[in-house]
């Protein structure tokens, strides 16, 4: 199966379903990804995102707040 008619098959679904989709490969990508090492790169921007975080703790929300708000603006 091509992406192209994934894709098309997707786009038929309601957007419940994409959301259950979209939550499953995200879970699936982190178990198959958990054991990919970072590049320089991106552990430098992780170290800066923390630094960035630990400065300005009360400047960004949770992943949990972030879902949640998400999955209220879906009922």
């Amino acid at each position: 199966m091509s992406i192209e008619s994934i894709r098309a098959e997707i786009a038929k679904l309601s957007l419940d379903e994409k959301y259950v989709l979209a939550h499953g490969l995200w879970e699936e990508l982190e178990r198959e990804s958990a054991d990919l090492p970072l590049t320089d790169a991106q552990r430098e921007e992780v170290e800066r995102r923390l630094r960035e975080h630990e400065a300005n703790p009360g400047q960004y929300q949770t992943w949990e707040e972030v879902r949640r708000e998400l999955e209220d603006k879906l009922k």
